[in-house]
């Protein structure tokens, strides 16, 4: 018999009852004290470290120190919160018992967890195929900001259950699911309460457990997720990713702000996410994808890789480039099925929405003056490649052509942040010039005003449309800022994408394609004056003349 084990025993026969800090001495866990920005305070960390050989209820204070944050108060320690993970997420390997395992389970089943999900890590429990967890999360009492449970990232991520079901109760809320289940072997997984997360990225990410779309949970709010690279990477047994449990038909799937990834703030990013999911044919919520740029490919990278059995998908705003649909290797989606191709047609994005803004640049001075509106004209954004806050430009000079009936003004700012525009110049402002041959304009008070918004307008004062500025593009319009960074060295940036596209198609569906019965003339012609090309193979879709 260890010596370790020795003094374990004698400690649990003494007077006094074990706990985590006598573990500590030996050897069982480690104590780490450490900044936690989720519970605005620094913390006290116990970590198993090597094989308890007890139940951790013989540990006096575990589930008070480890999750019950409602005790966390009372047990201080060196005047900071004591959260610890469940079990041990630093490694793939777990030092837990199945036992001990069965036996944390049996807790969290058992009542109301008041704990951040954030300090929750399952993953170390692989030896629970046969049980199934349930998490009844309620408030953590330290702070309103802890209420929304911020993130879940990781939680379950190489976990073993057969179910897991999380409950968010009383006013709480999941807001990131980011590797939440990756790696996860479980066969259902269900949420209830308030789920909705702006980064789902890698959220199932190689479940192999998930099959038809009963196994997948259907309360999950999309509509402010705009991160889904690699959230479904390698489901490869999954069927069916259900709809938003409300949609009852094809009318309320695709009008459910719910059932619309990236409804309120677009998709951004959508990398490989569902790369190798062989059996998927049908993905119930709507995807908005007009922030999404496509590679050579004609596709995010992998988007679609190895899952060439999807027919039903409801795709929308897609923008920023060509877009390929039809097979390329193992990519695409080959058999989309003539539903799906006539939505994605219909709501084909005018190319210039993703890249300029019909919004009101506010620049508050003292007397809160809002000096830009944009209501019946359009802000050019800053270059996707250039980051800058408030879509503010620093430029030196602008290269340009602009046409007769387009007007462009220029406004300086003395800083990029929305509050530092400088009121004394408040009238400042240039309209550059009409100009078939490129000319170029200079910021005479770059050291003083390098900052500046660029406003697109109609010059005899109606609403610019997107297909106005298609029109302008044709005539020969063009934008290049030369862009300075804090080298004042200049780097040129074309201020305006190319707004015509092509979209391409495979041809299993071509007969129906073709048939004007199916896609009329004017859906085609909408889809060509907002810029787009529909290809279904080498074809060119174009509408009958009569």
């Amino acid at each position: 018999m260890s010596d370790s084990t020795l003094l374990h025993r004698r400690a649990l026969m003494s007077a006094e009852p074990l706990a985590l800090d006598k573990c500590v001495e030996l050897g069982y866990f480690t104590k780490t004290r450490i900044t936690d920005n989720t519970l605005g305070d620094w913390v006290i960390r116990y970590t198993l470290v090597k094989p308890f050989p007890y139940s951790l209820s013989s540990i006096s204070d575990y589930y008070d120190k480890c999750v019950d944050s409602s005790k966390w108060e009372q047990v201080k320690d060196d005047g900071g919160l004591i959260p610890c993970q469940v079990c041990n997420p630093s490694s793939s390997s777990t030092y837990l018992t199945k036992s001990q395992q069965y036996e944390i389970v049996d807790y969290c089943n058992s009542g109301d967890l008041k704990v951040p999900l954030g300090h929750l890590y399952f993953g170390a429990m692989n030896q629970c195929g046969d049980k199934s967890i349930t998490l009844n999360l309620s408030p953590f009492p330290k702070s309103n900001w802890v209420l929304s449970y911020q993130q879940g990232n990781d939680a379950f991520a190489g976990s073993k259950f057969k179910e897991i079901n999380i409950n968010v109760k009383d006013g709480g809320r999941i807001s990131v699911l980011q590797n939440m289940f990756r790696r996860c072997t479980a066969n259902k997984i269900s949420f209830s309460g308030n789920v909705s997360p702006t980064d789902a990225s890698g959220a199932f990410e190689f479940n192999s457990g998930f099959t038809t779309a009963t196994s997948h949970p259907n309360t999950i709010d999309w509509s402010s997720c705009n991160n889904i690279g690699y959230t479904w990477e390698w489901c490869n047994n999954l069927q069916e990713i259900p709809s938003f449990y409300t949609v009852t038909d094809e009318a309320s799937r695709i009008n459910t702000p719910q059932n619309c990834i990236g409804y309120y703030s677009p998709i951004c990013w959508a990398d490989q996410t569902f790369s190798i999911c062989r059996q998927l044919r049908k993905i119930g919520p709507v995807l908005n994808l007009l922030f999404v740029t496509p590679n050579s490919t004609g596709l995010p990278a992998n988007m679609f890789n190895d899952s060439l059995q999807i027919s039903d998908i409801r795709l929308k705003n897609l923008s920023n480039g060509n877009w390929n649909f039809s097979q390329n290797e193992w990519r695409g989606i080959p058999n989309m099925d003539l539903a799906s191709i006539k939505y994605c047609i219909e709501n084909l994005a005018e190319q210039a929405s993703s890249h300029l803004m019909r919004k009101t640049v506010s620049i508050n001075n003292h007397y809160s003056d809002s000096v830009i509106s944009s209501s019946n004209d359009f802000t050019v954004k800053t270059p996707s490649n250039v980051t800058n806050s408030n879509d503010v430009l620093k430029t030196k000079y602008i290269k340009y052509i602009i046409p007769s009936g387009l007007t462009v003004r220029i406004y300086f700012f003395q800083y990029d942040g929305q509050n530092e525009w400088n009121p004394i110049n408040k009238e400042r402002l240039d309209t550059l010039p009409n100009a078939t041959e490129e000319a170029t304009w200079t910021n005479d008070i770059y050291s003083s005003y390098p900052y500046i918004v660029l406003v697109l307008s109609k010059t005899d004062g109606t609403v610019l449309t997107a297909s106005d500025i298609q029109g302008y593009q044709d005539a020969g319009f063009s934008l290049t800022i030369g862009l300075a960074n804090s080298a004042d060295t200049v780097t040129e940036y074309s201020a305006l994408k190319d707004f015509h596209h092509t979209i391409t198609f495979s041809t299993v569906q071509r007969d129906a394609i073709f048939n004007k019965e199916n896609i009329s003339n004017e859906i085609i012609e909408t889809a060509n004056k907002k810029g787009w090309t529909i290809m279904v193979g080498t074809e060119e879709l174009v509408p009958e003349t009569v």
